[in-house]
């Protein structure tokens, strides 16, 4: 349910980018650029507004649960269990996360957050700003074209940069989601409260 209503907000965004865009209001244009880290973006509003496009957009639930499964090692991680960190993120600061006992960099902590729900917004948002999930981002944009619905065996292609392992981190993912039937989730809905 976190992932969906995470989802939901990222589409509700979506759907006021397309109606800031269609009505020209350039202040709403400009705050969501702030926003998805395009503050500074070199180019025409055309190529804006495909930018922030390509960045506003849900993450396929079956990706998302397969991360949070692989990263904290189905929630029984030290990180999932002491931090709400379900996705590994990184951070450079130690006031920001926990110290993982056999990091690469000395200086890295894996992200805390007072939240699980703050823990997967966050993943969500990294992938739609990141400068290493742009091929992802591009990919996404073209099925979103065609449909609307992406598949998320499809988008872990591009997770390569996501963990140290690389390709094997994407065969891991893919096998993850198709082992645990995780597409199947892909349509699900937070019912609404009564």
């Amino acid at each position: 349910p976190l992932i969906i209503q995470a989802n939901d907000i990222i589409s509700d965004r979506r759907t006021k980018l397309q109606e800031a865009i269609r009505d020209g209001d350039d202040k709403k244009i400009a705050q969501f650029a702030k926003l998805y880290g395009l503050a500074n973006f070199e180019g025409d509003s055309t190529a804006l507004e495909y930018e922030l496009l390509s960045r506003i957009a849900p993450i396929p639930t079956s990706l998302a649960l397969a991360q949070a499964a692989v990263e904290s090692g189905w929630g029984q991680s030290r990180f999932a269990k002491e931090g709400n960190a379900l996705f590994g993120q990184w951070a450079w600061r130690a006031d920001q996360g926990i110290k993982p006992l056999d990091a690469s960099n000395s200086r890295a902590v894996i992200r805390s957050f007072a939240t699980i729900y703050d823990s997967v917004f966050a993943y969500m948002h990294n992938l739609n700003t990141h400068y290493a999930y742009r091929d992802l981002r591009t990919v996404r944009a073209q099925e979103l074209e065609q449909s609307d619905r992406v598949s998320g065996i499809k988008l872990a292609r591009y997770l390569t940069a996501y963990a140290e392992l690389g390709e094997k981190y994407v065969y891991v993912l893919q096998s993850m989601i198709l082992q645990n039937r995780f597409d199947i989730y892909e349509t699900y809905q937070v019912a609404p409260q009564s």
